[in-house]
């Protein structure tokens, strides 16, 4: 997605990397300066992946360079598959059945994987979600306000996956503080939104800088970077249209607006997806989502909790311990 985005994902995730860890347990793989990658391949015995697209990455972090390396090669997902696009897109690839081994969330997922790819799932097993564990540790705060996330995703232009509603409700989230001035709003966007806004000729970078700026003028806060767990436990429900949040909301608890153009959108939802939507508030119109905020400050029931039983052992499965899980998986090869 260009140089420049490239660079400022190395530094964030840089800098949160060595703020996580002991600089001397961080190898830098590249050099700015010079433009220059490093391949520490033959420096490790097994190596974790999050990434599954080849065309994304350099040389020395693709799939298709590691696999062949002496290292137990490994992939854990980057989000919740509550949409088929990984059982249309990503397990169909060459790469995916390159891995050593695919530590997947759900038996939903387990059961797109050996339809749709090439080995069949044979290198997959399902050992929960690791990504939420963190939010186990977060610290509740007190507060005296409802305080609401607004999540739009980046598809803005993305015919296999027409997530976004951004285009249409942009100057309602600016509008949000004025018609709701005793709620607290923090526009959390999916990383890629801006530069989609950009790269794709809809919005110029100083409208943008612009827009962002309007946001903190009305007292919004603009969260961007690093994880978002704090965020879910000390807020008291999200807006939005991004696919994993669909079930990682499910964690928290609490009321969730899932913003759609129409019913269409469904057909891009895999199962667990299609289970865990119906636990939410659906909003197809701006009216919808007004009412939505109205709901969540009066405390209405406004469906967020799990009553099903099926559901909840299956995406909380070792929750909050699956990356202990993985690890007691990994110390007896």
């Amino acid at each position: 997605r260009g140089k420049e985005h490239m660079l400022k994902i190395y530094h964030e995730t840089k800098e949160y990397v060595l703020n996580k860890f002991r600089p001397e347990y961080v190898l830098d793989g590249y050099d700015e300066k010079t433009d220059t990658y490093y391949d520490y391949s033959d420096a490790f015995d097994i190596i974790a992946m999050n990434c599954p697209y080849g065309e994304m990455a350099h040389k020395y972090h693709k799939i298709e360079y590691l696999c062949q390396k002496n290292v137990l090669l490994t992939y854990g997902l980057y989000a919740f598959l509550s949409l088929n696009y990984h059982a249309k897109h990503i397990f169909p690839r060459l790469e995916f059945s390159l891995l050593w081994k695919c530590f997947l969330d759900t038996d939903f997922s387990l059961a797109d994987c050996k339809k749709t790819s090439i080995y069949h799932g044979k290198n997959a097993m399902v050992i929960g979600y690791s990504k939420m564990d963190a939010l186990a540790k977060c610290e509740k705060k007190e507060r005296t306000r409802k305080r609401i996330i607004i999540s739009p995703h980046h598809t803005i232009n993305h015919p296999s996956l027409p997530l976004s509603n951004f285009m249409a409700y942009h100057n309602l989230i600016l509008e949000l503080p004025d018609i709701f001035p005793d709620v607290d709003f923090i526009f959390r966007p999916h990383p890629l939104l801006f530069t989609n806004l950009i790269n794709m000729g809809f919005w110029t970078e100083e409208k943008v800088n612009e827009y962002i700026k309007t946001l903190e003028d009305k007292g919004v806060l603009y969260s961007h970077g690093g994880d978002y767990f704090d965020l879910f436990l000390n807020s008291d429900a999200i807006i939005h249209d991004c696919g994993s949040y669909i079930t990682e909301w499910l964690f928290t608890g609490k009321p969730c607006c899932f913003v759609a153009k129409d019913d269409s959108i469904f057909n891009f939802f895999a199962p667990l997806g299609l289970e865990c939507i119906k636990h939410y508030t659906v909003a197809y119109t701006r009216e919808q989502i007004i009412q939505f905020i109205e709901n969540v400050i009066a405390g209405k029931n406004t469906k967020s909790y799990i009553d099903d039983d099926i559901l909840k052992e299956m995406v909380f499965k070792n929750y909050p311990n699956t990356s202990q899980k993985i690890v007691d998986y990994l110390s007896f090869r």
